[in-house]
């Protein structure tokens, strides 16, 4: 992390059973989440460490995006395991979206949904609910049949996508 003076504090990851960090998140306690390759989600409260797997026994594959919804529910977007979220406690699979592969994930509060990159584009889920719905592109710009996406950000009313191509707006 970087500190105020524009310097470099290193975390020791020693803890991971994998080396490989795919997406970290802190949430609204300033938290630290972290998505390690086919490993699972640590978290760690920064002013105690050390890290713990919060995932221990569930198989979320790799996660790719994580994010936390206004009701401080923790979502992680998974390649290959779909979307889970952690609720009171508890890890839930969305079986809906079971067998998706999520490169990305983004919280939308003024909707509410959340948007979830893959490989085909994008899924928009609404957490209140259970639906979700595909947004796709390609066709659009005559690039083919499939455009990735790979980041997702939100900035006001505007939605950035980062894909293999273009970022879009």
């Amino acid at each position: 992390r970087l500190d105020t003076s524009g310097g470099v504090q290193r975390i020791s990851f020693d803890q991971f059973d994998s080396n490989s960090v795919c997406d970290v998140f802190i949430d609204s306690d300033g938290n630290l989440w972290v998505g390690t390759y086919d490993n699972g989600v640590y978290y760690a409260n920064l002013t105690s460490f050390p890290f713990i797997n919060y995932t221990s026994g569930l198989n979320v594959g790799t996660p790719r995006g994580i994010v936390m919804s206004d009701d401080g529910v923790i979502w992680v977007a998974s390649d290959s395991r779909g979307l889970h979220c952690l609720r009171d406690g508890e890890w839930h699979e969305v079986p809906s979206l079971r067998d998706y592969k999520f490169q990305s994930a983004c919280y939308d509060s003024a909707t509410g949904d959340l948007f979830l990159g893959n490989w085909d584009g994008m899924v928009r889920y609404n957490p209140r609910t259970g639906r979700h719905d595909f947004i796709r592109f390609a066709e659009e710009i005559s690039v083919g049949s499939r455009i990735p996406v790979f980041a997702i950000c939100r900035d006001g009313s505007q939605l950035y996508l980062g894909t293999t191509i273009w970022i879009f707006v």
